[in-house]
């Protein structure tokens, strides 16, 4: 709940014009999701496939704020757009780098399960509300 705290108040700032959209940093792009495709969230799965998952997840989330940031005419969206693509790109990465670092072989336990439903339910109501 803090984090999304965090981005809540970090796109206030954007749209009210207190974070410098130009500070923006260009954040490194794996492209280990460009070659794995989705799969499908249960109790069972190893860790590595949730990495997965969540890698498809954010991945499209980029190419969607991309698309949206190209479509807009207004300077206020299209930072708006530009920081939302970092924010996703930065969590790409972030899980990226864990699937490097890690083992396939893996499993999840329920909780930390549930943990990972719950944020990825909850980001799919944060991307909803955008519509």
């Amino acid at each position: 709940m803090k984090q999304e705290e965090g981005h809540k108040k970090k796109l206030e700032g954007v749209l009210s014009g207190k974070v410098d959209v130009a500070k923006i940093e260009k954040v490194p792009n794996l492209k280990v999701s460009d070659y794995m495709v989705d799969g499908e969230l249960r109790p069972d799965i190893p860790y590595a496939d949730i990495l997965r998952i969540a890698m498809k997840r954010e991945e499209r989330s980029v190419k969607l704020y991309t698309d949206l940031k190209e479509r807009s005419q207004d300077a206020a969206l299209n930072n708006l757009f530009t920081f939302l693509v970092q924010e996703e790109s930065k969590h790409k990465y972030y899980l990226e780098s864990s699937m490097m670092m890690m083992s396939s072989n893996k499993k999840i336990s329920d909780f930390r399960f549930q943990i990972f439903k719950s944020c990825v339910r909850r980001a799919g109501e944060v991307r909803n509300s955008f519509k």
